[in-house]
Formats: C-alpha cells, structure tokens, sequence
C-alpha cells in the first residue's frame, strides 16, 4: 500500500542544491570536496561498524548535494556500500523533497494610491491564489491605498493588504456543510487533485488572529468556541492550516506534537491523547457527507469531499488553578501535500524482466508477466500493476459516493459496476517506455481489466511500444503523498 510506503515523515528542513557538471556541490553556500564524498562512501563499507555508521552521519550532514555520488554508488560491488548508499540517497532526497513544500514563494505587492478591488486583484496574480471579494465592492473600489510589503510570503501580503485596506477573511461557500445528495440525483463526473478553495474577503475590521507564517504554510489560531464547546474539564484549541496553491491535496495528517503549552497562570498544559478534527466547526474544510455501497447497500456517512481537513481540534487539560489564555505554545505539525510528477519506478533492461516483479517509491508495484519482440524493435509486454500513483483510478462519482466492498455488481446511474469496480475506470497511467536517445513512449494498451480483493486493486493489460531506437528502460511517472513538518510557535492564545 503506497500509505505503508510514505517514508522519512517529520523530515528537517534542507535546501536542495543541484549538482552542475564539472562543478564542486555546494551545501550551505560552501564548496564541498568531491572526493571527500567518495571517502566517505568507501567507508560506509568498513569493517567498523561505527566508521560505517559514522560515515552516514556524515554524509547526511553533508546534505541533498552528495546524492549524486551515493546515487553512483548503488551500483558498488560492496553489498554494504550500494545498501546504505542507496538508503542514505532516498532519504536525502526525501528531505529535499519535504523543504520544498515549505519552501514559500516570496512576493512584494507595491500599489500607490490604487483601489482596495485593483489591489486584491495585483496580489492575485502575484500569487497565483484565487481571492475572491464579496458583499458591496463600491466602498472597496472608493477607497485608495498605498502600500509597499517588501519581500514577504504570500499569506503575510495577504495579512498586510487585509489590515491596509479594511478588509477581513471569510470563508468561501464550498466550505460549508452540505446535505447529502440523493441517490438518484448522483452522476458521474471527472475528478482531479483537490486544491486549496479561493480565499473570501468583506469589508470589516477584526481582531487579529494569533499566526504562525511558516513559508508557504500559515497556521491559525482560531476562535476556540469555533469547535463547538469543549468536553468538560477539558480547553480546546483550534487550527486551520492553509498552503499556497501549488500544494495539491493539502492538509493535516497528525496531531501536533507539543513542545511547550504555558497557561497566563505559568501552568504547563498536558494534551490530551487524543485531537481530533471538527466536523462542527464552521471554519472547517468542507464536511459533505457521502454514500458509501456495502455488499450493494447505499450506507451514508459524514466525511471529506474531496478536500484534505485544514481545521484541527487540539484538547488540553486545563490547570488547577484556571487560565484563560496561552502564553506560548510551540509544537510541529504534521501536513501532506502531493509531490510534482516524478519517477516512481525505473525498470532497466525491461527485455530481460520477464517474470520479475518492481516496487516504486509511492509503493507501487509492477510485474512483468509476458516479453515479447516484435518487428522493427517493436515490444508488447503482459503486465500485472498494483497500488498505481495518485489519480489512476478514482471514483467516478466525485466524492459523494465511495464504493466499497469487492461484492457490489450492477448499474448505478449508467455507471456499471464489476466486483466493486466501475467498468469503465481503466487505468490511465501506464508505465512509458523509454529508448537509448532519452525519447518516451506512450503504450498502445490492449486486454486491459481490473481487479479487485479485500480493497486491494491490481490492474492487467497489454502492453505495446514501438521505440524509433532500441529500448532501453521502463518508468512509471505519478505523484504520491509527502509528509513533512512545520514548526509553529504562537503567543497569547485565548482558551475562551
């Protein structure tokens, strides 16, 4: 499962500098010895287990830029050497990988003597996020600003606008709690990674929200009656994370892990095990409910539509004597986002792999069950595919309905339905073929079918290329989910 397969989550942040040709890497802003790189690698294969261990601490200290090398190295005849080479590479990659989510673009709005509505448009196209501006725009188009933000992130040029321009935060209609759709009103439709909705402004002051800007990531406080009312004997607090628009399926994975939490009675809080996300809280990311077909049953239930949940509900258990607000609170937050498009699996030599079976670093896994070499280079394969990257099959209802259970057979809405699957969802991200120039090639894809047992999908199909040059390798391009970290540090949170 490409779950069990998301690896290095609660990751540091580093900064991924890419090797040139010809170029010493660099890490830090300084040049860093190539051959002291390949020292290092040759002593991951020591007789010493500490110099061995000790050479991978070095190596992951040195950072992203000696993935090159460790990358040279999986193919060393040292058994131990290409293990903790290729070990050692992933996970610096992956920690690249983890910074460039955080990692937010920085934006300067400069307007002089322009309308608040000229202004909320210029800091949309700067930053790429749809911002949408409600109730009467005549006053807001009156009104002449003049500001200058410097070099910020998108959500502090935000947060200037808001207090220069009279302007407070909504929250956009798709947001809100919806009814559950008839049954017979469900149709089919296409869906697509789910991004972040458009930001709401009105006209109107209010009080500053306690935030944590942590590049592209802004962290809240929000209300704490927001939730709903807490347990009794318990205080809430709530989150709502938001990310820049690039951070397909964004959102919160994991509680926070609490560093400090210090009450305006100097009494340290102690969380309680277990938060949870609120489906009350009206600040909350969408909360629609769906139906799900059990053994051909339409069961509804309450759940996410599409979006990942932005709002979290912290509990704390309060001090003895009282408190009314949080002096500090500091933690890390767990959040996920899609990666770019990336290879996942790389199959070489895919003429001699027959019977061979390849996992992907989303846990993806392809087997080749059938090779066969047609005319003029031409290549057909017979291949077995399971767990595929995010966006290969997905349900073609949206997210109102989730199917479920292997046993369901039958039409729904002219949609029909093979062993819990629909018929018609074939998988549409096959692996490319790939020759000795570099050039891909997309596959004629024949006998395809799909399968399914105990909510595990496997995709078979006929594979065809037909490569101008000789083959050469096998990839599987997709995105697949990255965990990472942010730090948060707020002051002065109200407990009521």
């Amino acid at each position: 499962m490409r779950a069990r397969m998301i690896a290095f989550a609660l990751m540091v942040l580093l900064t991924f500098l890419p090797n040139m040709p010809g170029d010493e890497p660099v890490a830090d802003g300084k040049k860093v010895d190539a051959a002291h790189i390949r020292k290092l690698i040759e002593d991951l294969g020591s007789a010493s287990y500490l110099e061995r261990e000790q050479a991978g601490r070095d190596l992951e200290a040195i950072g992203p830029v000696a993935v090159g090398e460790l990358r040279k190295a999986a193919a060393n005849r040292d058994v131990e050497i290409s293990t903790r080479a290729i070990r050692l590479a992933d996970r610096l990659e992956e920690k690249a990988l983890a910074d460039s989510m955080v990692s937010g673009k920085r934006i300067r709005l400069k307007v002089t003597d322009m309308s608040v509505v000229a202004a909320v448009a210029e800091l949309q196209k700067l930053s790429g996020q749809q911002i949408d501006l409600a109730g009467d725009k005549a006053p807001l188009l009156a009104r002449k600003i003049t500001l200058d933000t410097g070099e910020v992130t998108v959500w502090e040029a935000l947060r200037h606008l808001c207090e220069k321009g009279g302007l407070i935060e909504q929250f956009s209609a798709n947001r809100r709690n919806q009814p559950i759709m008839p049954f017979n009103q469900i149709q089919p439709v296409q869906q697509v990674p789910s991004q972040p909705g458009a930001i709401v402004l009105v006209e109107g002051t209010q009080k500053s929200l306690p935030t944590c800007f942590v590049g592209s990531v802004r962290v809240r406080a929000l209300p704490a009656n927001s939730a709903g009312n807490p347990l009794p004997g318990e205080v809430n607090v709530v989150l709502e994370v938001v990310g820049e628009p690039r951070l397909q399926n964004f959102g919160i994975v994991d509680a926070l892990y609490f560093d400090r939490a210090v009450d305006d009675q100097g009494q340290r809080l102690e969380p309680l095990l277990e938060s949870h996300f609120s489906p009350q809280s009206q600040y909350a990311m969408q909360n629609f409910q769906r139906v799900m077909i059990v053994n051909g049953n339409l069961v509804p239930f309450g759940g996410q539509n599409g979006q990942q949940q932005r709002t979290a509900v912290f509990r704390f258990k309060p001090g003895p004597k009282g408190g009314h607000v949080l002096k500090e609170l500091s933690g890390k937050l767990v959040l996920q986002a899609l990666s770019p498009v990336e290879t996942l699996l790389n199959i070489k030599d895919v003429r001699k792999a027959v019977n061979a079976s390849f996992n992907g670093r989303d846990g993806s896994t392809i087997q080749i069950q059938k090779v066969e070499n047609l005319d003029k280079g031409a290549l057909r394969l017979e291949v077995a595919m399971e767990s595929l990257p995010e966006g290969d099959v997905m349900n073609p209802f949206g997210a109102n309905v989730m199917v479920f259970n292997g046993n369901f057979n039958g039409n729904i809405n002219g949609v029909q339905f093979v062993n819990g699957v629909p018929a018609n969802q074939l998988p549409t991200n096959f692996p490319k073929l790939v020759d000795i120039k570099g050039k891909k090639y997309t596959a004629e894809v024949t006998n395809p079918r799909l399968e399914s047992s105990n909510g595990m999908y496997v995709r078979h199909a006929t594979l065809t290329y037909r490569p101008e040059a000789e083959a050469n390798q096998l990839i599987l391009e997709g995105q697949r989910t990255i965990l990472f970290a942010v730090p948060i540090h707020f002051k002065d949170v109200p407990l009521h």
